[in-house]
């Protein structure tokens, strides 16, 4: 009997640090993503904000990239990172976020397709300034 209480203890305290380790890392991407969001909605826009902004975002992309937990919040990730970097003149680098948003919404039902008009509307514009 006290080998079943000592293994069921050991059991309950495994399962219970495993859970709280994998809580924070779903706020962790939802912090980063209100961060970006509150950086990309400002009314004082500049391009120090608009760099952290893609780095929130960059943030929220990895984090999700490892769960795959919030496909919207996901897509929502690309198309501002692909937003951001097409406004810094980098292109090749928007396109690339342009075109994962559209591969994620194609993989998916959650997104709806209306969404990829402007996917493709500004991966095109990238393409062109390319």
């Amino acid at each position: 009997m006290g080998h079943r209480l000592t293994f069921l203890s050991a059991f309950l305290i495994i399962s219970l640090i495993l859970t709280s380790q994998y809580q924070p890392a779903a706020r962790n991407y939802l912090n980063e993503y209100k961060k970006a969001e509150e950086l990309y909605n400002s009314e004082k826009a500049t391009a120090e904000t608009d760099s952290l902004a893609l780095k929130f975002y960059q943030n929220t992309i990895k984090l999700l990239g490892e769960k795959n937990v919030d496909d919207s919040v996901f897509f929502d990730a690309y198309m501002k990172s692909g937003i951001l970097t097409m406004t810094a003149h980098q292109d090749s680098l928007a396109l690339y976020y342009f075109a994962k948003a559209i591969s994620l919404q194609k993989s998916t039902r959650s997104i709806p397709d209306s969404l990829l008009f402007r996917s493709y509307l500004f991966a095109g514009s990238s393409l062109y300034n390319l």
